[in-house]
């Protein structure tokens, strides 16, 4: 049968309003699929930042090192699907760039900007979508939490013109306290055996009772495991080491101990460092580490009159937070004069020995000892904010 001219034309119309419709099709799919995946990546992005911010700022607590602040970060991004390469870029900011908490060094601010192809969109013109999410988390402190632990009942803590600087945490003893001259700002100052005060000045808070605190070692991650694990003292890898000329020193066990004099320089690879004797720095060069935990499992410490140490425990990992570490069954004082304008950071733990500090110009985040002794000692915290608490908050604030 010969086809009229009229049913030719219907079928060329056709062609066209197939087209049209598979355009459409495609647009509800991109849609449908591609929107749909953006917002759950955007969702998992967003988990990222916040993470990462969240670690960036409990970095902070123990570091005052921007590249550490960044790396602790960066490494929290990377363990959830986010690293710096073709397709993401992480930014850390520390402290803020903008928003509320910039310039604050508190804070930590994370972004996260992440590029994917999409499935349907290319065919309309959306190759790639890309997503940025922004988190910025701060230190924060209820006012409670202690930075420095007199933790024996039959102890003392004493401030003999001592100039200690604790805006955001807290002192507690739980024997006597006694306070000649100096200045002690701290939010709280507890105390649940005596106390005597003699010309100090107390610029945020007046000592009042409180009950005795208990050892904070379990909240502490680095000082928990160490109570529950301790470590090996063998095999040596030196006996009775003396340092006489400017070394590097790596993690491992030091039968007999370290002794270093005479002005010389003493760097501390990161890792665990176990003594089985005295630690003697006494006028020595600079002595530094980064991420260094020290076990004292019997000796003691002593870093006096040498230049400037700045040493600073982990952040993550099995010792984070535990800077000096010595079990309560060792008694052995430290004495803790260690130099100018350095830092000791991290949790400085002796729980069964008393600790002295005289004329240090060191900052200290984290002191908790049997007995705690401070002979005008200058105890300032990293980056201008005081000393911490041993358990920080850490909150998301952007």
């Amino acid at each position: 049968m010969k086809l009229g001219p009229f049913r030719v034309y219907e079928r060329g119309q056709a062609l066209p309003l197939i087209a049209v419709c598979f355009v459409a099709i495609f647009g509800f799919a991109a849609l449908a699929v591609d929107v749909g995946a953006s917002q759950y990546r955007q969702r998992m992005q967003q988990t990222a930042t916040d993470a990462a911010a969240i670690a960036g700022a409990s970095a902070a607590e123990y570091s005052s090192a921007a590249a550490t602040i960044s790396a602790a970060a960066a490494a929290d991004a990377t363990s959830n699907g986010f690293t710096s390469d073709t397709n993401d870029t992480v930014t850390v900011n520390w402290p803020p760039v903008s928003g509320n908490y910039s310039g604050n060094s508190s804070a930590v601010q994370v972004v996260i900007t992440s590029t994917r192809p999409n499935v349907f969109g290319g065919i309309i013109g959306q190759s790639a979508t890309t997503v940025q999410t922004k988190a910025t988390a701060i230190l924060t402190s209820n006012g409670t939490a202690p930075c420095v632990y007199q933790l024996n009942p039959a102890g003392n803590f004493t401030a003999n013109s001592a100039n200690v600087y604790a805006p955001t945490c807290g002192i507690i003893a739980n024997g006597s306290s006694t306070y000649n001259s100096g200045t002690v700002t701290a939010s709280t100052i507890g105390y649940a055996g005596s106390i005597s005060v003699n010309s100090t000045t107390f610029p945020d808070a007046s000592p009042a009772p409180s009950i005795p605190a208990t050892d904070p070692c379990a909240q502490i991650p680095g000082c928990a495991y160490l109570t529950d694990n301790p470590p090996s003292t063998s095999p040596c890898l030196f006996t009775g080491l003396s340092l006489h000329t400017d070394t590097t020193l790596n993690p491992g066990v030091y039968c007999g101990g370290i002794t270093a004099s005479g002005g010389t320089n003493v760097v501390l690879n990161p890792g665990l460092y176990v003594l089985t004797g005295n630690l003697t720095m006494n006028g020595a060069g600079t002595i530094t580490g980064t991420g260094v935990t020290i076990d004292m499992t019997s000796g003691g410490v002593t870093l006096n009159g040498n230049g400037t140490t700045t040493l600073s425990a982990p952040t993550s990992g099995t010792y984070n937070g535990v800077l000096f570490f010595q079990p309560k069954a060792n008694t052995t004082g430290p004495t803790l004069n260690s130099g100018h304008s350095g830092s000791l950071i991290g949790a400085l733990y002796f729980p069964g020995a008393t600790i002295t500090g005289n004329s240090s110009g060191d900052a200290w985040t984290l002191i908790i000892g049997s007995s705690i002794t401070l002979n005008g000692a200058n105890l300032q915290g990293p980056n201008g904010r005081g000393m911490t608490g041993g358990v920080a908050n850490v909150v998301l604030a952007e």
